[in-house]
């Protein structure tokens, strides 16, 4: 809105000062004069702005004197008939790529504006009019036709920009996490072609990853079973595993390399990708037993998650501005990756624990604010509440002159010893396995509350609705992949992990936690109890 306002006033002053100068009829060469200085300030102005001088304001300058010297040239010859009309569709074109369209727009509406007071204040475009009605009503529609043609490429050019640089992004880190694991990854299509593979197959096998894409899995990678029988797609019976959605695990077979002449003895999991919109189902394998060339895997390993983090943000905002659906996509994606990566973590890094006094209800709400994006994604409704706490709880502790509401004053009330991250990681996980399990149900909704249970400990419980599928199979809900119920319910759509990484964090953090359910109204309450007393 401010961006807006700001060139709103740029353009309006332009146009103010434009028609200044046709009223008073200053001499087309005293306007020459003008704009050669004010091209010459352009220039200097562009060259300061690409060097150490750069700031906001300046972009702002450089807007007005653009939008000024291509409103006062064409104004001062001949308006719709001058022979530089033809830079207000040009000018803009680049405002509309390089800002926003809306700017763009708002310069065509003061550049129309400036053409119809040239014509009430200029004699000479008069003339034009009446001589040539015909030309001049070609020049206008011109003009407007030009509108949706702005709109058109600045929308797809700064969509498609976007969506380039999420996805060069997005390979890069998916690379990275490819690159740590200690085993050998493939994935493939349905036809077992190669989409990706980690680092540790370009080392086994001694090929770069640009010579195994998009080649047949088994024409790189030559295995037998313990009877000396070949492997193929055919002995796997992948379009089974596809179908039916099953995992499956093959054990003691031969691994000859292409490099070497002596076999290895491996396992092999097999595992079905669920796919999503328009994007078909995928299969991975993963090879275990094989002897990993590079250790040295985990340098930086905060300093990189905090780095990619941020790009995710990042992008995540410039995406929700567009409403796109490629907005939500991205957001299931990234929370997907952060749950492969913090499984991985985890499994390789037992939790040290470190407790040190937070103020749990201010955890929880921003958990649920975090996860609002995931939420609209699936459609569904996230609240948070504070039950039985309000002002009269904060009364004793503020005088009359000072006023603040009871959700922000929470501090005192709330606060216990925890871990503080990976308590936050196991409630955002929870809150996501009950968005995931709520998205079949008419009006789904997700509650977290968070209650006091006297002075010894808080209860942080989260309702969700769900199908009648999860409330008789509710031990599937914490399984990697989630079991059946993957199949069955929607919890394909997000990364498989939620419901483990949350019962393996809060195992290690000896944080009870108990499920409740009522089978009438469709619900489960999964409920933590946070002792407030330091042990």
């Amino acid at each position: 809105m401010k961006a807006f306002s700001l060139s709103f006033l740029l353009f309006f002053c332009s146009l103010l000062i434009v028609l200044v100068i046709i009223n008073y009829d200053v001499p087309i060469r005293t306007i020459v004069q003008i704009t050669a200085l004010l091209l010459v300030v352009a220039l200097i102005t562009v060259h300061l702005f690409d060097h150490a001088f750069a700031r906001k304001e300046v972009k702002w300058f450089l807007l007005f004197l653009t939008s000024f010297i291509v409103q006062l040239l064409v104004a001062s010859t001949g308006g719709l008939s001058s022979p530089f009309f033809i830079l207000l569709h040009l000018t803009a074109f680049g405002i509309g790529l390089l800002i926003s369209s809306t700017t763009a727009l708002l310069f065509l509406g003061s550049s129309a504006l400036v053409l119809v007071g040239s014509l009430l204040l200029d004699s000479s475009t008069q003339s034009l009019w009446l001589q040539d009605p015909a030309a001049t009503i070609l020049y206008i529609i011109s003009f407007i036709s030009v509108v949706p043609l702005v709109l058109l490429l600045t929308r797809n050019y700064s969509l498609k920009d976007t969506i380039v640089t999420l996805l060069t992004n997005q390979v890069k880190v998916d690379e990275n996490i490819l690159a740590e694991l200690n085993e050998l990854a493939f994935i493939t299509d349905r036809k077992s072609n190669i989409l990706a593979v980690n680092d540790a197959v370009e080392e086994m096998l001694l090929k770069p990853r640009e010579a195994l894409l998009h080649r047949p899995l088994f024409s790189v990678l030559f295995l037998r079973d313990k009877d000396g029988t070949v492997i193929n797609q055919e002995s796997l019976k992948l379009d089974t595993i596809l179908n039916e959605k099953i995992s499956r695990n093959v054990d003691n077979l031969s691994l000859l390399a292409t490099t070497s002449v002596t076999s290895q003895k491996i396992n092999m999991r097999i595992k079905p990708i669920a796919g999503m919109k328009d994007i078909e189902d995928q299969i991975s394998f993963i090879i275990s037993g094989t002897t990993r060339i590079a250790n040295d895997v985990h340098k930086n390993l905060e300093e990189a998650s905090a780095r990619h983090n941020a790009m995710t943000e990042a992008l995540k905002k410039k995406l929700f501005t567009k409403q796109s659906e490629e907005f939500y996509t991205f957001v299931i994606v990234s929370t997907a990756e952060k749950d492969i990566l913090n499984t991985w973590i985890i499994e390789d890094h037992p939790i040290e624990e470190k407790k040190v006094p937070v103020d749990v209800a201010s955890l929880c709400k921003e958990a649920v604010v975090s996860e609002q994006g995931f939420a609209q994604a699936l459609d569904v409704s996230l609240q948070f509440a504070l039950p039985d706490f309000g002002q009269k709880d904060i009364a004793p502790f503020i005088t009359s002159l000072f006023t603040i509401a009871s959700e922000k004053f929470t501090g005192p009330f709330f606060t216990a010893p925890c871990e503080v991250k990976y308590l936050s990681i196991a409630i955002q996980k929870l809150l996501e396995l009950a968005i995931l399990l709520a998205t079949r149900e008419q009006r789904p909704l997700v509650q977290l509350d968070v209650t006091r249970q006297g002075d010894k400990a808080l209860l942080i419980a989260i309702t969700t609705t769900v199908p009648q599928i999860v409330l008789e199979k509710q031990a599937e809900m914490f399984v990697m992949y989630y079991g059946t119920l993957a199949g069955r319910t929607k919890l394909h759509l997000g990364s498989g992990l939620e419901g483990y990484l949350a019962k393996k964090i809060v195992d290690a953090l000896n944080i009870p936690m108990t499920i409740t359910t009522a089978e009438t109204q469709h619900r489960i309450t999964f409920q933590l109890e946070i002792n407030k007393e330091r042990k």
